[in-house]
């Protein structure tokens, strides 16, 4: 007589067994679970009798219609080898894979597999400290330090991590980089020169907790830009450099926007993208760029709109809100 081919409910495994073994309980030689060797159903007539309540009964099942009973499980831990049932048991009792059972799914807090954000078992989801961490120390430890300082360089409103996960990866590869030291050096300086606008002062912040020398360089001709002027950290970066004047090297050279001499570029100042002689040619800047928002204004000083009224915004020439609208230079040219 042939054998009985069946399949492990856990494993899935194809098993093969005599048929004086139907019905009874053995261990799955794949997954080693408890599991009955099931037998076919009876066909015809004993259908019938299962709806007079004959049925026939191995443990909690019955093999001719497979209804099943509350009582004389196969239990194999928390779940019935026979029909699947499962029940609450101690925490131990559960056959563990890491933070799920795999028996019943049940899932308990540790033990997972983490990938980015969440666990690649249970799908249990990290804080945004966590996932920021993480992350941070898996660049860190493939020391990639270069996709660490050009994330600095990513603006949390544009990012699409969101703001809050934004702030807290800048956080972590700022300590990550600092902690890398000197072997993080080159690729900071690397990502510096691709900044858009004044994002990279955190990066400059870096370099000078740093206190690497070769860093210099690069920080004084940015730092003779005033590029940093608006943040806290300028004078830290100031004070670094001038520390080392001996790498300092040659003072840039720009040309003045207005009346097109070259000057030194401590000798200028930027406004948007050109920069204008500090004695002579700031205050007529408005000329060249024509800005519909206070800095092509000739009246718009250091700041401030010298004409406006401070407290309702109101332009004196009545021209409409100098805050905001004011055009004073397009329609009143010197």
């Amino acid at each position: 007589m042939s054998d009985f081919k069946f399949t492990c409910p856990y494993c899935q495994q194809s098993l093969e067994a005599p048929q004086d073994m139907l019905g009874t309980v053995i261990d799955c030689p794949s997954c080693n679970k408890r599991i009955q060797i099931p037998k076919p159903h009876p066909r015809g007539m004993s259908k019938i009798k299962c709806l007079f309540g004959n049925h026939q009964w191995e443990g909690c099942k019955c093999m001719s219609c497979g209804q099943v009973r509350d009582s004389q499980h196969l239990w194999s831990k928390c779940k019935c080898a026979l029909c699947g049932k499962v029940r609450a048991v101690k925490e131990s009792e559960h056959d563990w894979s890491g933070c799920k059972c795999s028996l019943c799914g049940e899932t308990r807090d540790w033990g997972h597999e983490w990938g980015d954000a969440k666990c690649l078992k249970c799908g249990a989801r990290l804080s945004t400290s966590e996932t920021a961490k993480r992350w941070a120390q898996r660049l860190a430890d493939a020391k990639d330090y270069a996709s660490l300082a050009a994330y600095m360089l990513v603006y949390n409103f544009q990012s699409p991590d969101g703001v809050d996960l934004c702030n807290a990866k800048h956080s972590c590869a700022k300590e990550v980089l600092v902690k890398a030291g000197t072997d993080a050096i080159d690729a900071i300086l690397e990502q510096i020169p691709k900044a858009d606008g004044s994002n990279d002062y955190e990066l400059a912040q870096i370099l000078v907790k740093i206190g690497d020398v070769r860093a210099v360089p690069l920080l004084k001709r940015l730092d003779d830009t005033d590029k940093w002027s608006a943040y806290g950290c300028r004078s830290d970066i100031t004070e670094f450099v001038n520390k080392f004047p001996q790498f300092h090297g040659p003072v840039e050279k720009v040309s003045c926007a207005v009346c097109g001499k070259v000057r030194l570029v401590t000798e200028t100042r930027q406004c948007e993208d050109k920069r204008f002689c500090i004695e002579t040619c700031w205050r007529k800047r408005g000329h060249v760029i024509r800005h519909g928002i206070g800095t092509g204004c000739p009246h718009y000083q250091e700041g401030v709109c010298v004409i406006g009224e401070r407290d309702t915004g109101l332009c004196s020439l009545q021209e409409g809100n100098y805050r905001s609208s004011c055009n004073v230079y397009a329609l009143h040219p010197a």
